[in-house]
């Protein structure tokens, strides 16, 4: 960083060569910036970037790719801050790099991938479905720019893929699926096992595979996705926070497998993992809260299954955490409060210990009275209030009978 400052105080605003020095500059800040997540780092890349795009002139080979480094650095900082100007001004540069850009320049491929990544990150704002298939065609442009087996297919590939991903879940067109699984099996085939993004790659081809089980009902295809995630759990030791996510979607897998087939080795395998995965998110992470709610909710099934007290206190501990962490302004709060109030009722009903029916009333009260009027959980919540309610008033009149020693 020091050496490329230094470089860039040789050539002057102005320079006919400085071009190359804030070129360097700009790269290096962009790359601590994507390490450390210091937003200066990023800021001064753009203002470099702005520079650069100055100084190359519009007939010249470099002025595509200054248009195209702009978009990515403000990309990068629409994802930190959210800033709609970055993201529309990104999208602009880009359009411009993907029109300068001949048939035949090597680079044509990563500006279509460039500027469809800004407009899909577009349509994850607007949900404006024109943004999401205009990528789509982009990413079909960059894939056919290079033959079967090439390995510059796979990054347009794979974001293909997630593209038609995303249209088949608006509009269920079941074409869009199965494009969306033969992308990803290609991607998959052309990635190293070695690399960084190969247990990705094994999730994004479970995720669509997942989603054609829930259509179809194959369950082939499911057996393939718990695999898939097995495999991406096994290249993830190395990585606690890769590994807490994926144990839980292997969990998830699992448990799924588990309400179809009632194979109680799925259950508890899928609880397992679960633990391992809360083992790896300390009290407070953000992701915390999910991994705890789907251990309760595996715990619930086996409590189904063997009637052993042990597994629904457990569950209420970990229920009662999840409402701990959750926020108040939070519609997760609702939830846990949902949750911990049923797994109570059910202590209540099993040892008619009254602290547990007046601590679940009070949770259902709460989730109540954060229950918009549009909730469509609030029907369900003022049923279970009544009831609980119902049940309090026959705790609280029983007659109270002492017989005679």
């Amino acid at each position: 960083m020091t050496l490329y400052r230094q470089a860039l105080l040789l050539r002057l605003p102005g320079h006919p060569l400085r071009l190359t020095p804030l070129h360097n500059l700009a790269g290096a800040l962009e790359s601590r910036y994507e390490r450390e997540h210091n937003i200066s780092d990023l800021t001064e890349a753009i203002t470099l970037h702005r520079e650069a795009l100055q100084l190359s002139s519009l007939n010249s080979t470099h002025h595509a790719t200054c248009l195209d480094d702009l978009g990515n650095a403000l990309k990068s900082r629409y994802k930190r801050d959210h800033e709609i100007s970055d993201l529309t001004e990104a999208i602009t540069f880009h359009r411009e790099a993907v029109q300068l850009s001949s048939p035949t320049d090597p680079r044509l491929a990563p500006r279509l991938n460039n500027l469809g990544t800004a407009l899909e990150l577009r349509y994850g704002r607007d949900h404006d479905i024109s943004d999401l298939t205009e990528a789509i065609t982009l990413y079909q442009r960059a894939v056919q720019l290079h033959p079967f087996g090439h390995p510059r297919r796979l990054t347009p590939l794979g974001n293909l893929g997630k593209a038609l991903e995303y249209r088949y879940e608006q509009v269920h067109d079941i074409s869009d699926l199965m494009d969306s699984i033969t992308h990803r099996r290609e991607a998959l085939q052309l990635s190293s096992p070695r690399s960084t993004h190969h247990a990705a790659r094994l999730d994004d081809l479970a995720s669509v595979l997942k989603s054609r089980y829930k259509r179809s009902h194959d369950t082939s295809d499911l057996t393939e996705v718990i695999t898939l995630h097995r495999e991406a759990v096994q290249l993830s030791s190395s990585n606690p926070h890769h590994l807490a996510i994926r144990l839980n979607d292997l969990g998830a897998a699992l448990e799924f497998r588990y309400g179809r087939d009632h194979d109680i080795s799925d259950l508890t395998e899928a609880i397992k993992l679960y633990r391992r995965a809360v083992q790896l998110r300390p009290f407070g992470h953000p992701h915390r809260l999910t991994l705890l709610r789907n251990l309760g909710s595996a715990l619930e099934d086996l409590y189904k299954q063997d009637y052993d007290i042990s597994d629904i206190t457990e569950v209420i501990t970990l229920r009662r955490e999840a409402v701990q962490l959750s926020s108040l302004s939070n519609l997760d709060r609702a939830n846990c409060l949902d949750d911990l109030g049923r797994v109570l009722r059910v202590r209540y009903q099993r040892d008619h210990t009254f602290s547990d029916l007046t601590e679940a009333i009070a949770c259902c009260q709460e989730a109540v009275q954060l229950s918009s009027r549009t909730d469509s959980n609030l029907a369900t919540r003022l049923n279970d209030l009544a009831q609980l309610s119902n049940l309090g008033t026959i705790e609280f009149t029983k007659p109270q009978i002492s017989l005679k020693p």
